[in-house]
């Protein structure tokens, strides 16, 4: 027979614990309330209701499950190997270049790692739960079917153990899911944040990212202040209407009150115009930090905001977010078609060249980085097609910064050279001869016998207005004739012309 309530409940019970197990078969969730009545205090009693669910997988719906973690855990094996690519870039630029990464780097890599770290756990735990989930709770469930509560030949205190052991076992079941869930909820809180920080991708995207990163250094001496006038007003409240409001027990309490104040919520207060002291705290409050500290914080975001859209305008390169994405997957096929070069390889070289405002064909073949000219051809027409790319439309260069025009000069003189088969002089003959090309056939001049120079030089000294020429050395053999002895000027006794012969063509060839 049952046990009647009054053989276990009197007015000495303090405390009643009620444990309810139930199961929907359709949507597979068993549950466990609690009811817990405290009837130790002297006016009421205090009762608390506690409800927990443990759901099950079986059939469509596991195979469902396992399949999107089986994504998961594809998607986590990209990341791994996105991460060892650019731990390897790292290691590599540190290797040959001694370059130390970035913080942000360094970061944003923790993050990586731990957030693969941490899926990986929570993949392999879940799945075998959820694949013995349904077994478990029937077992548990027949457990608690088969308890004989009718039965007189059973003792209450068996009856009772069989129930809790089913209880506990379910009840851990709850627990381990649970704590999995949290586990869980902070992976998603971290995957979150990356894929907002994933946004700076594209500068259309990175409206967010980039706004914060602006606004960063104006954010942190924001916050200061706000603490600082925050905290101040706290402990003026929690002073004068602790003893009297439970809003402003604490400074804690009063902080949260304050917090609640500033989103419009006064429901903490009461009626807090009764008082004129209350009222006065509230008002002030109000002024300084709703009226402006707020409107601080939404000025540091909008000049934040405006100063990022200024530097997309200004970019000439992006074009839309997903014909961007577009464009550098079929860039990245034709590479691998056309066996093109590193992309970061190319910019470096033309970011260095005099002439990376108009780039020409010959500027790409003669990087020397592509197999053939069908490659640089194809590199070049691809890249021609967009429209920021295209050459102006007089034909000429756009601009050049004023600390690149010595360099393009200097560029210009040594192509014309090597057109017309010339070289432009060592910065020795440019110091001795001047700045005129030499003809590459040109042989090196010939230098006197030692006796002749000495004679000669003597000779130079004596008379200074005679062209140079042949002279006896001591040993009664003729020296070699000086070069570019004659001048055209020889009336006048011109001075000899410098061994590298004719200079620039004139404009009759």
């Amino acid at each position: 027979a049952l046990t009647p309530t009054s053989s276990f409940v009197d007015s000495l019970t303090q405390t009643v614990k009620i444990i309810l197990v139930f199961f929907s078969p359709l949507y597979g969730i068993t549950t466990v309330m609690s009811i817990d009545a405290d009837m130790a205090t002297a006016t009421s009693v205090q009762v608390g209701v506690t409800v927990q669910h443990y759901a099950i997988l079986e059939g469509p719906n596991l195979i469902s499950y396992i399949i999107v973690q089986s994504l998961v855990l594809v998607f986590t094996i990209l990341i791994i190997v996105d991460v060892a690519w650019r731990l390897r870039a790292l290691f590599a630029a540190y290797r040959e270049d001694r370059v130390t990464p970035s913080l942000s780097s360094t970061v944003l890599m923790l993050i990586d790692v731990t957030t693969v770290a941490m899926t990986i756990v929570v993949v392999c735990v879940r799945i075998p739960n959820k694949i013995s989930s349904a077994e478990q709770v029937s077992s548990i469930l027949g457990s608690l079917n088969s308890i004989e509560w009718s039965s007189s030949t059973i003792t209450v205190d068996s009856k009772k153990e069989r129930f809790f052991t089913s209880v506990q076992r379910l009840l851990a079941l709850i627990e381990d899911e649970s704590t999995v869930d949290a586990f869980l909820n902070v992976v998603l809180v971290i995957l979150l944040i990356r894929c907002i920080q994933c946004t700076n991708l594209h500068p259309r995207l990175a409206l967010l990212t980039g706004t914060v990163s602006k606004a960063m250094d104006d954010f942190w001496h924001a916050t200061l202040l706000i603490v600082m006038i925050m905290g101040s007003f706290a402990g003026i409240g929690s002073w004068r209407f602790g003893s009297e409001m439970e809003a402003f027990a604490t400074w804690e309490s009063t902080m949260q009150t304050q917090f609640f104040m500033m989103l419009g919520d006064f429901g903490g207060l009461g009626d807090w115009t009764v008082r004129q002291d209350l009222q006065a705290f509230v008002v002030l409050y109000l002024i300084v930090m709703f009226l402006l500290i707020l409107n601080f914080l939404l000025a540091i975001i909008v000049e934040a905001y405006m100063g990022v859209r200024e530097v997309n305008e200004e970019n000439e390169v992006e074009m839309e977010f997903i014909t961007d994405m577009i464009s550098t997957l079929w860039s990245h096929g034709l590479k691998y078609r056309h066996r093109w070069p590193s992309f970061r390889f190319l910019s470096m070289l033309f970011e260095q060249s005099p002439f990376k405002h108009n780039i020409r064909f010959m500027d790409v073949w003669r990087t020397g980085m592509f197999p053939t000219q069908k490659s640089a051809q194809a590199f070049f027409n691809y890249y021609q097609q967009f429209d920021f790319l295209e050459e102006s439309q007089d034909g000429s260069d756009p601009e050049l910064p004023k600390e690149d025009v010595i360099q393009v000069a200097c560029e210009v003189e040594r192509r014309v050279a090597s057109l017309m088969g010339l070289r432009m002089p060592t910065i020795e003959e440019q110091a001795v001869h001047g700045l005129r090309p030499i003809p590459m056939s040109t042989p090196k001049p010939i230098s006197s016998p030692r006796g002749s120079m000495k004679r000669s030089a003597s000779k130079r000294a004596n008379s200074s207005s005679s062209p140079a020429s042949g002279q006896n050395s001591s040993n009664g053999r003729g020296s070699n004739p000086q070069p570019g002895g004659g001048s055209a000027n020889g009336a006048n006794g011109g001075a000899a012309q410098p061994p590298y012969g004719a200079g620039w063509p004139t404009a009759d060839g």
